[in-house]
Order: C-alpha cells, then sequence, then structure tokens
C-alpha cells in the first residue's frame, strides 16, 4: 500500500505541473499537452495496487484472510473498488489518445482475472479462495474499462457505452455477493472452528440457512439467474458481441468474449469445490461435526446483501438505465449515445426479467411438487452401498486438493522447480494396498508472491538481523550512537554539504 501511494504521489505532482501535489482537476491540462502514456501507467500502478490487479495483487490473498470475516467483505466490497474508481477519474482527463491505454487496460483486466481464477481453484482456505474471487473480479471490471476506452478511442459508442455501464454495475454487483460470501465463510468458521476445506463437510445438514446463503452468493458471484451478477456480465457481452456484430474491433472483441467465457467456467468449477466439498457429503472433522446454525442476527447480516443481488437480478430495467447514463455522461459526448442506450434497453431487459421469475417459479413450483409426493409415501433411509465397505465414512469423500488435482497438473510445468505447491510428507504409494495412517500436507503459493514478496521479505529479515547487532539493551550505547549522529550532522554542515 505505501509503495502505491508513493506511485500516486509522484503521478499527482508530475500532473500538477508546478512541483506541488494537486489533484485531478490538474491532470487534463498536463495530457492536453504531453504524452499520456507515462502518467497514466504511474497512476494505473498505484490505483491497480490499491485495488488488486496483476501483479500488484499479491497483498489481497493474506490481508483478506487476516481480517475478520465482516471486515474482509468491506475490503472486497468497498476500499478496492477505490482503487477502481481512481482509474476511471484518470481516464476521463486523459482525453482523444485512448487506444494504447484501452488496450493496456484490456490486457491487464484479462490477465488479472485469468491468473486470480486460476489461483482460486487450487486454495483450500475458504477466504483464501474468496480473495483469489477478488482479484478474478477485479480483472472483470478493468476488463470492462479496457473495453470502454477502446470504443471511445474507436468512435465506437456502443462498446464504450456497454464497457462502462457494465463495469459500473459490475462494481455494484460485487459490493454486494462479496459480502455476503465473506460473511458466509465467517460463519462456517465460527460454528465448525475451521475455513479449511479438507476439514469441512455435511454443513448443509446442520447449518440449512448459512448453506443457502452460500449457495445464492456463489450463483451470483458466478454470473448465473437469476442473481446480479449475470446482468452485468451480460451487458459486457452484449457490448463485445455487438461491435463483433458491427465490424468494429473484431479481435478485441473476440478476445474479450473469450477471455471472459473461459474465467466464468473455471468460477463454476471454484464453487463447485467450494459448495460440495465444504457443505455436502458428511463431517471430516469433529468440528464440523459438532457445527450448529449461526445466531440469528447473522443470517440477516447476509440477507441483506442477498436482497440487493435479486432485486437487480429479478429488476435489471431499474438499474441498467441508470448505469448507462452515468457512463454516458461521464465519459461520452454529444447525444447519440443516448438513442443507443434507450434502443438496447427495453426488449432485452424486460425479457431477461420475464426469464428470471419464469425460472424462480419453475424451481417453486418443482419444490412444492416434492414435498407434496414426499408428505404422501413413507420415505425410507438406508446406508449409500460403499462397494463392500461396511461404514460410509470421510475417507470416501473426494476432498478439496483432489477435486482441483486435475487443473493443478494442467496449470503447473514440467519442471518440479518451477512448481507452485509445496507438499509436506509422503503420499499414499501405489502398491500400498491397505493404508497406513499417513500425514500429508499441501500449500499453494502463488509464484508471482514468491517473486515479489518473498525475496524482498528475506533480504530485509537478514538485514534486520545485522543491524539488531546495535540493540544491545544499554542505555549508554543508546546515547553514544545520538552523540554520534549529532557529530555526524555537525561534521556535515562544517563541510557545507547542507
Amino acid at each position: 500500500m505505501h509503495v502505491g501511494f508513493v506511485f500516486l504521489i509522484v503521478g499527482f505532482v508530475i500532473g500538477s505541473g508546478n512541483g506541488s501535489i494537486g489533484g485531478f482537476q490538474y491532470l487534463a491540462d498536463y495530457f492536453a499537452g504531453n504524452p499520456p502514456l507515462w502518467l497514466f501507467v504511474l497512476f494505473l500502478i498505484g490505483f491497480g495496487m490499491k485495488a488488486g490487479l496483476f501483479p500488484l495483487h499479491i497483498w489481497m490473498p493474506e490481508a483478506y484472510s487476516a481480517a475478520p470475516s465482516y471486515v474482509s467483505g468491506c475490503l472486497s466490497g468497498a476500499m478496492s473498488k477505490l482503487g477502481i474508481y481512481g482509474i476511471l477519474r484518470v481516464l476521463t482527463s486523459v482525453g482523444p489518445d485512448l487506444r494504447t491505454v484501452g488496450v493496456i487496460l484490456l490486457a491487464a483486466g484479462i490477465v488479472t482475472a485469468l491468473w486470480g481464477i486460476a489461483q482460486a481453484v487450487l486454495q483450500n482456505d475458504l477466504k483464501k479462495l474468496l480473495a483469489c474471487f477478488s482479484i478474478e473480479n477485479i480483472g472483470i471490471i478493468v476488463t470492462a474499462i479496457g473495453a470502454g476506452t477502446l470504443g471511445l478511442s474507436a468512435g465506437n459508442q456502443l462498446l464504450a457505452l456497454f464497457g462502462y455501464g457494465g463495469a459500473l454495475l459490475h462494481v455494484v454487483n460485487h459490493s454486494l455477493y462479496k459480502p455476503l460470501l465473506f460473511m458466509g465463510a465467517g460463519s462456517v468458521a465460527l460454528a465448525a472452528g475451521t475455513r479449511n476445506l479438507e476439514q469441512l463437510g455435511g454443513l448443509s445438514c446442520s447449518m440449512p440457512v448459512t448453506t443457502m446463503l452460500f449457495l445464492c452468493g456463489a450463483i451470483g458471484i458466478c454470473a448465473l439467474p437469476p442473481f446480479n451478477g449475470f446482468i452485468s456480465e451480460f451487458l459486457i457481452y452484449s457490448g463485445f458481441l455487438q461491435s463483433a456484430a458491427a465490424g468494429s474491433l473484431i479481435i478485441w472483441s473476440v478476445v474479450g468474449m473469450a477471455a471472459l467465457a473461459l474465467v466464468g467456467g473455471i468460477a463454476v468449477l471454484v464453487f463447485c469445490k467450494a459448495f460440495g466439498i465444504g457443505f455436502l457429503g458428511i463431517p471430516r472433522s469433529p468440528g464440523a461435526a459438532a457445527a450448529k446454525e449461526v445466531s440469528s442476527w447473522m443470517l440477516a447480516a447476509q440477507m441483506l446483501p442477498l436482497a440487493g443481488m435479486l432485486s437487480i437480478g429479478l429488476f435489471p430495467g431499474a438499474v441498467v438505465p441508470v448505469m448507462l447514463h452515468i457512463a454516458g455522461e461521464t465519459f461520452l459526448s454529444g447525444e447519440s449515445w443516448r438513442w443507443i442506450a434507450a434502443g438496447a434497453q427495453p426488449g432485452s431487459l424486460w425479457g431477461i426479467s420475464m426469464s428470471m421469475a419464469l425460472l424462480i417459479t419453475i424451481v417453486a413450483g418443482l419444490a412444492f411438487w416434492r414435498s407434496r409426493v414426499h408428505k404422501k409415501q413413507s420415505v425410507s433411509r438406508s446406508p449409500t452401498w460403499g462397494c463392500g465397505f461396511t461404514e460410509v465414512h470421510a475417507d470416501m469423500q473426494y476432498t478439496g486438493e483432489s477435486f482441483s488435482e486435475g487443473f493443478e497438473h494442467m496449470r503447473n510445468s514440467p519442471s518440479p522447480a518451477r512448481s507452485y505447491t509445496k507438499r509436506r510428507g509422503q503420499g499414499v504409494p501405489h502398491e500400498e494396498l491397505f493404508a497406513r495412517p499417513h500425514r500429508f500436507g499441501v500449500r499453494h503459493k502463488d509464484r508471482v508472491d514468491s517473486l515479489i514478496s518473498e525475496r524482498w521479505a528475506y533480504l530485509v529479515r537478514k538485514l534486520n538481523a545485522r543491524l539488531a547487532l546495535f540493540q544491545t539493551g544499554k542505555i549508554n550505547h543508546y546515547i553514544l550512537h545520538a552523540l554520534l549522529f549529532l557529530a555526524l550532522v555537525f561534521l556535515i554542515t562544517w563541510i557545507g554539504w547542507i
């Protein structure tokens, strides 16, 4: 955060043009007479570090997992969006030379989304998994901003309007379902005593309300109907599709759609793992077996963002025009964008609302019919057949690590030296027919974190160890240090260096 702050200070000093720290109001004058790229990159690094843009994202999984769950929800839902706000404010001042800026933003967004979702699929800590999903969502938002900027540079007002509007709506959507998911993870950690997926399971029986709320958040963040995430990504996809159909920025539109589709598919995989391993099956630890539903106040706190998610998902016609209007007034000129927004909204949004309502009605009708049928019949319960094993136990279930093992093999390079994964202990060999007790631990590391953070932290620790020689604990030594410093200042002043 301090490094990002330094970049912002340098950017504002350069942008003010008079050697002092100015504000956003000075940037338009600077960009009007100077090439915008380098100053924009300074701001992108500074605000991108606040937002969690690749490769400046390494603080997010550690900070979000260490904070209390409700604070993690605020960090993800609100604080990271201030970085997005800063990027948008700078964009309003850049001027007409936007093509290179748009390409940088689109590429940075796609890489951030792919990297974040690739990290999320390997995590077994529920809060770290959600933190990596925040990186992915920041990538989607920046991808949409890049699409809008490219549309603006090419005179494609449709792509610009839908890109910026989709980005703004996704900011709102992310601020709803991410606090819900973090509070759900906090409820699980409180009830089960752990947030490690390898030690959870069976929570759908003991925590049914938390399970349903977490499932709703997962559906929303995967951009599936009938929740709000579908609406913002629908806007972004619509911008890409209509731009490609019109023959404008075809390559960038296809690349953007392909990246969003890939990210969306992996997102479903991630939450199949999080929900299936964490909430379904049977408990894998005594803590999970003893879990009880959390208090009504904790559940009510999760229902508040759920209400907002449903409102946007079921009634997009009340929200989308507002976002398009804000995007048009802020980034576009003239009146043509109003006709584009008015012509693109009513039919499709009304159809989405009707489809969402129909989907909910069908699901509710099937659930009601099932409950009526079960009331008229006697239901017998018996253990699941275990292929000859007489007792069903947790060892028969998939774990979080085994669920994502195939994806890990695809992502890792053949060289063990470049592996993302650190293992402790020895696995069960193939020739061991009846497995003995084994202790086996897996830790997935972000390679960028290892390259940027760990190496410098190691050097700082070595430097601190050497400086610790002066920390003797004796007051006379500290007085001597102060006297030596004063003597050095006197000597430099006498020589005339200062």
